[in-house]
């Protein structure tokens, strides 16, 4: 967290440019595929393309003689160790799922690569000892296919509490199988002068993939490098075995080598099934909740990841509401589907849309307003959530229904606003206008530690080295705003690279990491001033004591001063520091305005309002930014229209952090996107409740088909 000798604020909170825009806007950024070293050769992965089969042969020698084919590597090739249960690099013999590999071609050009991967014919065998089924549901009724269970009970007498209550019966929600897309970040790898194996592809930590590279090659670490080129938000979820099949092929030819993608597509990849049922008593107070959830994690799943993706669904699901009766069942489960390497977002969105529209429903049951029912219940702060989590540092119900109350959107509702007063009567009659709301508490992934390097110039400058890089969020512009506060320097001062392997200890997930970041700069800079202290010691012969650095001057006991550059060499001084942070959430809320063509389903999304608890933002414009792109990605999750795709984003996006006396300097992760998905499924229902349909249009799945959004508008139906 920021300490609390930052109270001037002269750069943390500020609405800063982000230090890499200008970069990536005149394309000198460099992202993973940008990476092309001269002479380098393409590395081709020939997928078995089936599951649950085995690898019976491959033509070798025809692929090894066609001109311009410099190798062609099986998994007996990787010449180190690779624990099992672990996606494969290369198959050996049995195939798990469609996108795992049976082979690398190494050649000059990417046309000779694809001609060798046609001539090498594989022969696929189905394997009746391997029995993982594609199914969810079936994969469930298996007990060698569930990864794990978390289950929670509190409160009991749930059963009376449905049949006493004012019930809402329990509804399915789907999340179809996911079409796993290319992977952006492939990279590059190369020998440097001093025969390491340097790869750059992406990586959340460096630090592991050096360690597992230089296990899988035989390889003292010291031989190996790892850098991340530029990544962040949706272009850093690479599939690791990128890396790890990079260096392979650059260990064996001795020669750079860049990837290069199959043009079979990869396949599906995970879903996500919910049942999810409320019940409350007369006066809106929230009696129960009932969730069964299952979870596809595809075939390579470990124990460690599906319980940590099952709690925070789960922790999503249950919601910020005070529900004394609780009972939960999520599961885990491998299917035959790929290793997954996109963002998570979507399941956020499900998990987020299944507890609000059965809010939103149990209000129309009550005759209730949305608004006043969700204020009611809604958790404060230091109480524990149905999941079981106590909440610590973040804002509570009171602070999130104060910032709901000035919502412009909301105003709408009240109003019962449904036409638009800017378009012709004809055309305002078959429009329709619908205002949803919806809550999340969100938890932001700031488990493990977070490493940097802090290295002091005897000018007064410094730099900072990151074990990991998140550059869609702005965090090299955030630590240098930290650090800039802490030693009271200009941020323009402060060089940063990111994605170094030689930064032990670096763990950076989302932007969830701001906070053990915030406690990783104070750690290094704490470790500076005790360097400069002992040096001041011994060439100053100052006396023992607190010291510190401020604007360029080493501030000491008895009120001496002295330079740094008297202290400091031409190579400058480097520290290390390594930080962690408890876990923490984010509470907060997004109403939707969406407008909806009565005569063809089309469905607009005019503007979103996201009011989110970040703590004290390091960055308000990047908070801002970060808040808008999540709003985006929410309306993308109901209405298909991809992640990333801008050309239906809201055409209004206002983003409100709330103002409170929590824990500063914490990230946003996805919470921006959960709970805007609800928001618009709750608007959507609102604009077609009319017309015989007291509940409005209430699909189970994500994203909305066109044909329901046509049959839920009324003259269309």
């Amino acid at each position: 967290m920021i300490p609390n000798r930052m109270h001037r604020h002269t750069w943390i909170g500020k609405r800063v440019a982000q230090r890499e825009t200008a970069d990536r806007l005149s394309a000198r950024l460099a992202f993973g595929a940008d990476l092309r070293p001269d002479g380098a050769l393409v590395v081709l992965p020939v997928l078995g393309g089936q599951a649950n089969a085995r690898l019976v042969g491959l033509d070798l020698d025809a692929a090894r003689s066609l001109p311009g084919v410099q190798a062609v590597l099986l998994a007996r090739d990787v010449p180190g160790y690779q624990p099992p249960g672990e996606a494969p690099i290369l198959c050996a013999d049995r195939i798990g799922c469609a996108t795992d590999a049976v082979a690398l071609v190494v050649a000059e050009s990417a046309p000779a690569a694809r001609e060798a991967a046609a001539a090498l014919q594989p022969e696929i065998a189905p394997d009746p000892e391997w029995c993982v089924p594609a199914d969810p549901l079936d994969a469930a009724g298996l007990p060698s296919c569930r990864i794990a269970e978390l289950r929670f009970e509190r409160g009991g007498e749930i059963d009376r509490c449905f049949a006493q209550g004012v019930q809402v019966a329990e509804r399915d929600f789907r999340l179809p199988v996911i079409p796993a897309r290319p992977d952006f970040n492939a990279g590059a790898c190369e020998p440097d002068a001093q025969q390491r194996i340097v790869l750059r592809s992406a990586s959340r930590d460096p630090r592991a993939d050096k360690e597992r590279i230089a296990r899988l090659l035989g390889l003292p670490e010291e031989r190996v490098r790892v850098e991340a080129p530029a990544g962040g938000g949706l272009f850093d979820a690479a599939d690791p075995r990128v890396g790890l099949r990079l260096a392979l092929a650059c260990q064996h030819t001795g020669r750079a080598v860049r990837y290069l993608q199959p043009e079979r597509a990869p396949g599906p990849a995970r879903s996500l099934q919910i049942r999810l049922g409320l019940a409350a008593a007369r006066g809106g107070r929230l009696s129960a909740l009932c969730l069964r959830l299952i979870l596809d994690l595809g075939a390579y799943a470990t124990r460690e990841q599906a319980s940590e993706a099952l709690r925070a669904l789960v922790i999503q699901a249950a919601g910020p509401y005070r529900i004394p009766c609780v009972r939960i069942e999520a599961l885990a489960v491998r299917t035959t589907h790929g290793v997954w390497s996109g963002p998570a977002e979507a399941f956020y969105s499900l998990a987020c849309t299944a507890l609000e529209s059965q809010l939103d429903a149990l209000a129309r049951k009550l005759g209730a307003n949305p608004l006043t029912l969700r204020r009611d219940n809604l958790l404060e702060a230091e109480q524990e959530s149905p999941a079981g989590i106590p909440l610590a540092g973040i804002a509570g119900g009171a602070e999130l229904t104060r910032a709901l109350r000035r919502s412009k959107l909301y105003s709408l509702r009240r109003q019962r606003k449904r036409t638009r007063a800017d378009l012709p009567p004809a055309l305002a009659r078959r429009v329709r206008r619908g205002v949803g709301l919806a809550c999340h508490l969100c938890p932001l992934p700031a488990s493990g530690s977070t490493g940097l390097a802090l290295t002091l110039h005897a000018d007064g400058g410094a730099r900072i080295e990151l074990g990991a890089s998140d550059w869609g969020r702005a965090i090299c512009t955030a630590v240098s705003l930290l650090l800039a506060e802490r030693l009271d320097i200009d941020p323009e001062r402060i060089e940063v690279s990111a994605g170094m392997s030689e930064v032990s200890g670096a763990e950076l997930s989302g932007a969830g990491g701001m906070q053990p970041m915030a406690r990783a700069v104070e750690e290094a800079a704490l470790a500076a001033e005790r360097a400069l202290g002992q040096r001041a010691r011994d060439l100053l012969g100052w006396p023992p004591g607190a010291v510190r650095l401020r604007a360029g001057e080493l501030e000491g006991p008895d009120a001496r001063r002295a330079g740094v550059d008297r202290l400091i060499g031409p190579e400058g001084l480097r520290v290390q520091a390594c930080a962690s942070s408890p876990e923490t959430f984010c509470l907060g809320a997004h109403v939707a305005l969406v407008e909806l063509d009565e005569l063809t389903g089309e469905l607009a999304v005019e503007a979103i309002e996201a009011h989110l608890d970040a703590g004290l933002p390091v960055n308000r414009s990047a908070l801002e930014r970060i808040g808008r792109a999540g709003c985006a990605l929410g309306a993308s999750a109901v209405l298909g229209t991809g992640p990333g795709s801008s050309l239906d984003a809201p055409a209004e996006i206002a983003v409100s952090p709330i103002a409170h006396g929590g824990r500063p300097a914490r990230g946003l992760g996805g919470a921006p996107i959960a709970s805007a998905a609800a928001a618009v499924l709750n608007a959507l229902a609102d604009a077609t409740r009319a017309r015989g349909q007291p509940d409005g249009l209430q699909p189970g799945e994500l994203p909305v088909a066109q044909s329901e959004l046509a049959a839920g508008s009324g003259e269309a139906s």
